[in-house]
């Protein structure tokens, strides 16, 4: 299983979760936020925005829901492998 654990710029710290099939986001203001499998998955990397934050969009399919991440210019070495991963995962 791969986590990585990071200061999300909007939801404070926050926890990234996988195991090979299940993506799960967990935050200390809210808990578990989403549970999401990769066999619906979309993974959208968006643009970095002035504050030098990147975002990443994971959705189920075309519906939306899921989870929008703000990763802190610092953070983001740590977090992009595991994005990535995801990422290739859901093909």
């Amino acid at each position: 299983m791969t986590d990585i654990a990071f200061d999300d710029s909007i939801q404070g710290q926050t926890i990234l979760t996988f195991d090979g099939l299940v993506v799960e986001l967990f935050t200390e203001r809210f808990g578990s936020v989403a549970r999401l499998i990769v066999g619906l998955l979309r993974v959208e990397v968006g643009n970095v925005d002035r504050r030098g934050n990147q975002s990443v969009t994971m959705v189920p399919g075309n519906k939306g829901g899921g989870f929008t991440l703000t990763v802190p210019a610092a953070a983001w070495p740590q977090v992009q492998p595991v994005v990535e991963e995801i990422r290739s995962a859901a093909g």
